[in-house]
């Protein structure tokens, strides 16, 4: 990004541009710190090849909507600064931005469990929330079983050790998720909206305060299976997960609630069904002639994570049934 272009999108705020720095860990869209005289912001440049519809459009501004709204509520929401002309998100040379506020702190790489249980305490409130009612998307059911990607692997140069796997994957994903859309509809009955992936790049850290970032993925879901996906997430070291997080973060958010087993297995399978998705997604995106090398390089890592993690759960089903249960 050049600095001409920049400036070009803080003039939509008022600000002018001293220094600006690519900032790293975003896995779809590229972020920068800007400096000016007296502040410090963080700007998104959202990737076009991801937001290249009205709809998305439509969708990335609702989110930023529903995250102030939350923060108005009392959660560590980072929501988008508004522009001079009243928007969340504004367009230059055929590219769309947002500005933030910027938040000094850390973002995790490794389970802490210190901050675990006050995030599970922001997770909590997030779920007892009542942010009104919004225009958006429909809760999908998401059957990526049925999904032939057999094209996609065929295209893909892997070692032996990988091509295992994944030949173990493609038997798995079709045996074990058998029902998965049953477990969606059974997870339906009880929806909130949400944030929907609070993964550890979503999180910053000032000191034992929690800024919750990224909230393009919001929406309806279940309460338990955000859990599972927190829990999935924030247990993860090297591909694979320590349990006894995972046996942590479940405990302490059953800690007064009455919820069923049958809720925790539909959304373990619910939260394998998505992460095979996120791997189906990144094999199509690293065979992009058309991408940026960073991004190539981001979805071919993104890959192989995806399936030495697919396979470490789908080796350790019984094992996380018995865990969640």
């Amino acid at each position: 990004m050049d600095r001409n272009t920049i400036q070009e999108v803080l003039n939509k705020y008022g600000v002018r541009l001293q220094n600006f720095n690519g900032v790293s860990g975003g896995l779809l869209h590229n972020m920068y710190e800007i400096e000016t005289l007296s502040n410090k912001f963080a700007l998104k440049a959202f990737n076009p090849n991801i937001l290249n519809t009205k709809d998305i459009l439509l969708s990335y501004e609702l989110s930023e909507e529903i995250a102030e709204k939350f923060f108005d509520n009392g959660i560590n929401a980072v929501s988008a600064i508004t522009s001079l002309d009243g928007s969340k998100i504004v367009k230059v040379n055929k590219l769309y931005f947002s500005l933030y506020n910027w938040v000094d702190g850390i973002v995790l790489t490794k389970p802490d469990q210190e901050k675990i249980l006050l995030l599970l305490e922001e997770l909590d409130k997030i779920h007892n929330t009542d942010v009104g009612h919004y225009p958006l998307s429909r809760y999908k059911i998401r059957d990526f079983k049925s999904f032939d990607w057999n094209e996609l692997i065929e295209r893909h140069s892997f070692s032996d050790e990988v091509d295992q796997k994944v030949k173990f994957l493609s038997k798995f994903i079709t045996d074990y998720l058998f029902d998965i859309k049953e477990s969606y509809q059974l997870l339906s009955s009880n929806l909130i909206i949400s944030h929907r992936d609070l993964d550890m790049k979503n999180i910053i850290w000032d000191d034992n305060n929690p800024y919750i970032i990224g909230w393009e993925s919001v929406g309806w879901i279940n309460p338990v299976e955000e859990l599972v996906s927190f829990a999935l997430d924030w247990s993860m070291v090297d591909g694979e997960h320590d349990l006894e997080v995972i046996r942590l973060i479940v405990s302490k958010y059953k800690e007064g609630k009455s919820i069923k087993k049958e809720e925790f297995i539909a959304s373990f399978k619910t939260a394998l069904n998505n992460k095979f998705g996120w791997l189906i997604f990144n094999l199509a995106r690293s065979l992009d002639e058309d991408i940026s090398e960073n991004e190539l390089s981001i979805a071919k890592d993104q890959v192989n994570k995806s399936i030495n993690n697919l396979f470490f759960l789908a080796s350790n089903t019984k094992k996380f049934e018995e865990l969640l249960g």
